[in-house]
């Protein structure tokens, strides 16, 4: 899997959007994308952010209260003082799992795809193999669990 860490910053309301701004950035600091995860009335007011790589795996020897400090500063960066005081901020920190290791995606190593790619999901006799790995659009999310799902289960039932 990969290393990647998912933060959501919560506030009372996304203040952001009165600023003009979309809550949407992309940078190569630490928090290299956020997204605004806010209801559409926006209340709360959510900015997600991610940290992936090499920064998630150096972020991963920091303290809690370190990582807060870090993505903090990052949406300071990139939205004003306003970022500064979420009320709530929460760390979905994959790489510290016990079970997963990483995510929210398989990281598959150089030439994998190229080399074994059309086998991966090759029925084997009567088993089916389905997983968001292996469907060919939204590959590592849900909405790819699912399309492969729904495509190895009309394969079982014999294209019905």
């Amino acid at each position: 899997m990969g290393a990647v860490i998912k933060y959501a910053a919560v506030y009372p309301t996304a203040w952001w959007r009165a600023k003009g701004l979309s809550g949407a950035s992309a940078s190569d600091r630490t928090v290299v994308l956020t997204a605004d995860s806010s209801p559409p009335g926006g209340k709360p007011g959510i900015l997600t952010g991610f940290v992936v790589g090499p920064a998630a795996i150096h972020l991963l020897d920091q303290s809690d209260d370190a990582r807060q400090r870090i993505v903090i500063s990052d949406l300071v960066t990139y939205f004003g003082s306003e970022a500064m005081h979420p009320a709530q901020f929460v760390e979905m920190n994959w790489p510290g799992e016990k079970w997963t290791g990483g995510a929210y995606n398989a990281v598959l190593a150089p030439n994998t795809l190229t080399t074994y790619g059309s086998g991966m999901a090759e029925p084997v006799g009567r088993i089916h193999w389905a997983g968001s790995e292996l469907s060919p659009k939204w590959t590592g999310y849900f909405e790819g669990a699912v399309q492969a799902g729904h495509a190895a289960a009309h394969a079982v039932l014999g294209g019905a």
